[in-house]
């Protein structure tokens, strides 16, 4: 019972006791009523409050009434109609049927439901020695369908501006730098084919987007000109297994073999733009990775190939091999996360008469990168995003023929980075060069990253 029809039944009760109490009460005056109600007052009184609470009690009924009426109504409905699990199951077949329904819809719509377009774009500004300070800019889109959900086809180009044409005007370049079709067979094996980037090393898989890449520049190994290829054309495997807490990860590749350079300025060098297959001889390469623990792996790399001559003269083979080596951690003792990376690079080219040449040679180059980088988790916002990083890279080349055009070249380059957005990333270093055969080209480098 609630609170107001308590009150209901005990208001008539609490005013008879007090009238009672009065009417026991002796009078304070012989001679007159006015001290006290007579018997006739309280009868009309007790009347009229049992009145009152008939009204009252019989209002409550009626509302009680109504109560009970609704409530066999409802159970009513649910004793003939369909139980609760069938209700469910119901819905449950509805469900199935518009999802089976939207997917033959799907099935029927064109390819633009399942694509998307991602990638990055800089902007950049360098001031070397010896060359005039110049801007640059450079967009990298990636295409990617799925017209199926294990099957992925993904496309990508490179547009810049090409500052270097004999005229001094410049012009923009495009050139397609990724066009394959993987197909995802189960969670540890992803195959496909196409124009690839090749997975040697981490750098050109990892690191190479601008908003990734903590600094403006590439490592010499893995610029133009240097010795580690960026893209294949052929088929490739990919994958990883895991062990207990460890992963394994793994990468194989074949495809047309790497162009060997005999031009009388640059001999021995390779040209990795294989689109035609060198005689015939294919490369094949790989790495495998193991990761121990989250945010550490150790990697190696190789490449060979049996014949990358020019045609028409006498064979020769070469092997390329890589280990990195890559740490990102969170140290509480350093209140932020250090990101730590290496790769050593060696290129190794069979002997071969070379134009202008008396006696044929064998051509050896290494070159690698050491970079580390920390960013803090505390101070405040503006210090959350700067991030101080420090790069030494190196590329050794012969210097004996001079023909080859080797040079031993080092470099360290110490930079900043302002972090605007997880995807975007403002970039300022100073790079000191130095170089045992060319001029030094030591310099300012600054540059705007972002992704999307």
């Amino acid at each position: 019972m609630n609170r107001r029809s308590i009150g209901v039944w005990l208001l008539p009760l609490g005013l008879v006791a007090s009238a009672s109490a009065q009417t026991a009460a002796p009078p304070s005056s012989p001679s007159g009523s006015g001290g006290y109600i007579t018997q006739q007052q309280f009868e009309e009184a007790q009347k009229a409050w049992q009145e009152q609470f008939q009204k009252a009690q019989a209002a409550w009924q009626t509302k009680l009434d109504a109560v009970q009426t609704q409530l066999h109504a409802v159970q009513k409905t649910q004793s003939n109609g369909p139980s609760r699990a069938d209700q469910l199951q119901e819905m449950d077949d509805l469900v199935k049927r518009v999802d089976a329904d939207s997917a033959r819809i799907d099935d029927l719509q064109p390819g633009l439901h399942n694509f998307l377009i991602v990638g990055d774009a800089d902007i950049d500004f360098v001031d070397m020695q010896h060359t005039p300070s110049s801007f640059g800019v450079g967009f990298a889109p990636l295409f990617l369908f799925t017209p199926t959900p294990n099957l992925l086809f993904e496309a990508g180009l490179d547009i810049g501006v090409d500052n270097a044409t004999n005229d001094g005007s410049g012009e923009t370049s495009v050139e397609l730098s990724i066009a394959d079709a993987s197909y995802n067979v189960c969670d540890y094996l992803t195959v496909g084919g196409g124009l690839f980037v090749t997975p040697f090393g981490v750098y050109h898989n990892h690191y190479d987007p601008s908003w990734i890449n903590k600094l403006p520049d590439d490592p010499l190994p893995f610029a133009d000109g240097g010795i580690a290829p960026d893209s294949s054309l052929g088929i490739f495997a990919r994958g990883a297994i895991p062990v207990y807490a460890t992963k394994f990860t793994y990468d194989l590749y074949v495809s047309n073999g790497p162009r060997l350079i005999n031009d009388g300025a640059s001999n021995g060098t390779l040209s990795w733009d294989n689109y035609d297959s060198n005689h015939g001889s294919k490369t094949i390469g790989g790495r495998l990775g193991f990761q121990p623990i989250p945010g550490v792996e150790v990697g190696y790399s190789f490449q060979t190939s049996d014949n990358i001559a020019p045609a028409g003269g006498p064979s020769a083979g070469d092997l390329l091999q890589a280990v990195d080596f890559e740490v990102k951690r969170q140290v509480e003792a350093l209140q932020g996360t250090v990101d730590f990376h290496t790769e050593v690079v060696w290129s190794h080219v069979d002997s071969f008469l070379y134009t202008g040449e008396v006696n044929p040679f064998a051509v050896d180059r290494n070159g690698g990168y050491v970079q580390l980088s920390y960013r803090p988790s505390g101070g405040g916002k503006f210090f959350e995003n700067l991030e101080p990083v420090v790069r030494y890279d190196w590329l050794y080349s012969p210097l004996e023929p001079a023909t080859i055009g080797g040079d031993h070249e080092q470099r360290w380059t110490f930079g900043v980075d302002y972090w605007l957005r997880d995807n975007a990333v403002l970039k300022i270093a100073y790079e000191l060069d130095h170089e045992q055969v060319n001029p030094d080209n030591s310099g300012v480098l600054m540059q705007l990253g972002l992704g999307f």
